[in-house]
């Protein structure tokens, strides 16, 4: 329930293994784990078997110079493997020089591609999750809402079908890292008229 929605954060060292540097107790422990039990610990505390440590040490080196969404299998104390939403965000000191990196995670809200098919009301796409960001499937009511038919979607990308491409897009990437956005997005219609819709990415 509620306890898994909680944005947990640490902040950790630049360099590997990524000591803990000072951690944010929003209730008692992190992941099973007490603050006793973290102290002079590093983020490998939290490693397991299908751990992507190599994508975290790059994501923590990145975050000196700008803030890093990723969807990593973090492991509690008890073993078991959680899926969760992180944030790597440079951290600085009173000067303003960066000291280390904030590591805020979460439960993800990310789901699979059958739950995403069987969404009733059919006004949803499927989005690439690379660079390009094209359509790749869209629900049946979408070619009803915008005017176009299903063969002139696929394939089109964010930028041929949003107003303001970039704001869908940091949504879109914010969502890749299982962080469900909602928001008022402009659509551009088949008839080039934008339409407000109000978009979830998941």
């Amino acid at each position: 329930g509620n306890q898994q929605q909680e944005m947990h954060e640490v902040i950790v060292s630049f360099d590997a293994p990524h000591r803990l540097l000072a951690i944010e107790f929003g209730t008692n422990e992190i992941l099973g784990y007490t603050e006793q039990l973290l102290r002079g610990r590093t983020l490998q505390v939290f490693h397991g078997p299908t751990t992507d440590s190599v994508s975290i040490t790059s994501a923590v080196k990145g975050s000196f110079f700008c803030t890093i969404y990723l969807q990593l299998n973090l492991y509690k104390l008890s073993g078991k493997c959680r899926t969760m939403s992180a944030i790597f965000e440079p951290f600085s000191d009173a000067g303003g020089v960066p000291v280390g990196c904030k590591f805020s995670f979460e439960a993800s809200q990310a789901v699979t591609m059958d739950q995403a098919m069987e969404d009733p009301s059919g006004a949803w796409l499927l989005i690439s999750a690379n660079q390009s960001q094209r359509i790749d499937f869209a629900g049946h009511r979408i070619p009803w809402l915008f005017g176009f038919i299903s063969s002139r979607l696929m394939g089109k990308t964010i930028a041929e079908l949003a107003a303001v491409p970039a704001h869908l897009s940091t949504m879109i990437l914010s969502a890749e890292a299982g962080r469900v956005q909602r928001d008022i997005v402009r659509i551009r219609t088949a008839s080039l008229e934008d339409m407000a819709c109000d978009v979830t990415c998941i």
